[in-house]
Parts: structure tokens; C-alpha cells; sequence
């Protein structure tokens, strides 16, 4: 049975995982390392995610029937589309496993600091993992449901942080070079491939007149919405901003308009805690297909047993042998988020303009034609 989910719901997984990791720790750490120029990198960031995301769509118009690993699979041949696939389980299992680390550190801050992460693990893993075992409908459908209390919780973040900047002031540049950009860029490249989740699920979205726009409608609206967080917490903290690393909640933390602080708190803890579930539910169903694909493997169970003990063996080497998961991604992940997120796209886009032998559905007929013939 095919699992399509609708151009809604994909754009839905496209918001949530826009803000995967990137409102707690990441503001401040890229602070740290370029100053005020943090705001303008991650714009950079944001924007080349983005526009891969349009390419993902323009493949998914060219190869409307195909699968990520048949497309790679016609051109490149079975062994080195293995051999990528293998890397983009690497990328899942490490996003997953900073996912745990960036929330569990938040949550342990924020709520309960004598927390252990054995606690975490009970409550997060056997979530996220009937979330991705029954299959990217339930899935999907769950996310729907949450997806407008994530974002009116975001939005009333947003209105807090405003309330508490008393000046609006432009930031000063002091020592800023390209060399410096460029590095801070290069080194933070793992934290922008959120969206490689999209080429696990691509032959799965079901093909409707106008679904990349109403998948892109979505993402703007992610981009806004972190464009906007990024300026305010800026403003908020200003030359201190390195030293909060729980962005989320930080942002309202001088609130003082609206009732008390730490019930306000609530509304950035209930958006991360919404929110991870189902960015951990779309890393760990990738993990599965992306596994699936260079492994020949019949018992899902067994399958989805061995992601979560990898997943937490990952997490305990790390985090108790050094505690340097943000070093780690910085150090090596960045090599192998530019295999993926950089070489393959810039593959992808040669493909779409040189391979004459599918022409562009969109052209040809009409989507929900060409759907409803497929669904037959």
C-alpha cells in the first residue's frame, strides 16, 4: 500500500523540520563565531536551503512515478546510489542524535535540572517511534493536527520578544571578513540539510495542480517566521547573545507586560516539546527508508529495535565519552553535509537541465490527471 501524503502535510514536515534545531542553541553559537554577522549568515543558510528544496520539487515534476533512489539509480547505477544512501542514513542517525542532544539539554534547563537522559529516552524514543513505524499517513495526519498550535505558540514567542526590546538599534560589524564568513558558513553546513528528508518521501507526495507552491507556501512562512526570531533575539540580547543557548525561551525572558515569566515559559516549552516528536517521528522514518534502500531487510520490527539502540548508543558514546556533539558536527559533519546538500544538488540541477528524455510533467498535462491515472 502506497503511503501519499498530501502537498499540505509535506509542507507541513517542511515547516517543522526548517526549525529543526535552529531556535535553541544555534542563534547564540553562530553569535559567538561571526558576532552581529550571524543574522545575515543565516539568512544565507535559510535561503541556499530553500532553493534546494525547489530543486527537490522541480525533480519530483520531471520523475513524477520515480523514487529518490530510481532516479539516482538510472544515471548513477545501484552501487553508488547505495553507497549515497548509505550516506544519507549517517546524516539521519547524527541529526537525530543532535536533536536529542540540543532538546534534552533545553528541557533539563528549563524544567527539571536533576533530569538523567535514561528519563528522556523513555518518554521521547517510543514516541517518535510509533510515529514512524505506522507509516508516514499517521504520521503526517498527527503533524497536521499539531502544526497550528506550533505555529500560533511561535508567533506569540515572537510578539513577547518584541515587547521586550526597549531600542531598536543597527548592528555594528567589527571584524568581519570573508574568510571569517566563509569559514563560519563551511563549518555549520550540517545544521542546513533539513529538508534532505524530502527525497526520502518524494515519490510518496501526491502530485496536485500547484503542490510545489502550496509546499513553498509553507516554507516562506517558516522562513519569515525564523527571520523574525533571529532579529529579535539579536536585538534582545545584543552583545551578550552568546551567552544563551536555550534561544526559545531567552527571547521572552524580560517580558514584563504580560503576567508572570515562568507561566510564559510554557508557550516556548510547548512548542519544543510539540515540535521535536515529530521532527524525531520524519528523521527516524528516514533512517528506515534510507536504510532500506542498501539493506534488503523483511522484518520492520527488528529494523526499527536496531535504529533506536544505535540511536542511543550514538547519543551515550558522545555525549558521556565527551559532551562535544556541537565540536563533532562542526569538525566532521560539515564534510559530509556538503557530499549531500551541496554536491548531489548541484548533480541534481545538471540533471533537470540536461536529461531530455523525461520532459516536465507540468507541461505535458494536467497533475491530477496524471495522479489519478497513477492511483489506479
Amino acid at each position: 500500500m502506497r503511503e501519499d501524503i498530501t502537498p499540505r502535510q509535506a509542507g507541513i514536515f517542511c515547516f517543522l523540520m526548517l526549525f529543526s534545531s535552529k531556535i535553541l542553541a544555534l542563534p547564540s553559537i553562530l553569535f559567538k563565531d561571526a558576532g552581529y554577522f550571524a543574522f545575515f549568515i543565516i539568512v544565507i543558510f535559510l535561503l541556499a536551503e530553500i532553493f534546494f528544496l525547489y530543486i527537490f520539487i522541480k525533480l519530483k515534476e520531471k520523475y513524477i512515478n520515480l523514487s529518490f533512489f530510481d532516479i539516482l539509480s538510472k544515471f548513477l547505477g545501484k552501487i553508488v546510489t547505495k553507497i549515497i544512501y548509505f550516506l544519507f542514513f549517517l546524516y539521519f542517525l547524527i541529526a537525530l542524535v543532535h536533536l536529542i542532544y540540543d532538546n534534552f539539554i533545553y528541557l533539563r534547563e528549563a524544567i527539571f535540572e536533576d533530569a538523567r537522559i535514561e528519563r528522556f529516552f523513555i518518554i521521547f524514543l517510543p514516541v517518535i517511534c510509533a510515529l514512524a513505524y505506522k507509516g508516514l499517513n499517521g504520521l503526517a495526519r498527527t503533524a497536521e493536527f499539531f502544526y497550528i498550535f506550533i505555529v500560533i505558540g511561535l508567533i506569540c514567542c515572537l510578539a513577547l520578544g518584541f515587547s521586550s526590546v526597549q531600542i531598536f538599534t543597527f548592528p555594528t560589524f567589527e571584524n568581519v571578513s570573508f574568510g571569517l564568513t566563509f569559514g563560519t558558513i563551511f563549518n555549520y553546513f550540517f545544521w542546513f540539510g533539513d529538508f534532505a528528508f524530502f527525497l526520502m518521501i518524494i515519490d510518496k507526495i501526491k502530485v496536485k495542480n500547484g503542490f510545489g507552491k502550496t509546499i513553498m507556501n509553507y516554507v516562506w512562512l517558516g522562513f519569515t517566521l525564523l527571520i523574525i526570531f533571529y532579529f529579535v533575539f539579536y536585538q534582545v540580547y545584543k552583545n551578550t547573545s552568546f551567552m544563551h543557548g536555550s534561544a526559545i525561551t531567552d527571547i521572552i525572558a524580560f517580558t514584563n507586560q504580560v503576567g508572570n515569566i515562568e507561566k510564559l515559559n510554557l508557550i516556548a516549552l510547548l512548542v519544543v516539546m510539540f515540535a521535536i516528536f515529530y521532527q524525531g517521528g520524519i528523521l527516524l522514518y528516514s533512517i528506515n527508508e534510507s536504510f532500506s534502500k542498501f539493506v534488503t531487510c523483511t522484518n520492520k520490527t527488528q529494523n526499527f529495535v536496531a535504529y533506536i539502540i544505535l540511536t542511543v548508543i550514538t547519543f551515550l558514546f558522545f555525549f558521556y565519552a565527551s559532551q562535544k556533539i556541537h565540536v563533532m558536527l562542526e569538525d566532521y559533519g560539515k564534510y559530509l553535509a556538503i557530499i549531500l546538500f551541496l554536491i548531489i544538488p548541484i548533480y541534481l540541477i545538471f540533471q533537470l537541465i540536461f536529461d531530455k528524455n523525461n520532459k516536465n510533467f507540468g507541461k505535458k498535462v494536467k497533475n491530477e490527471k496524471i495522479y489519478k491515472k497513477d492511483a489506479k
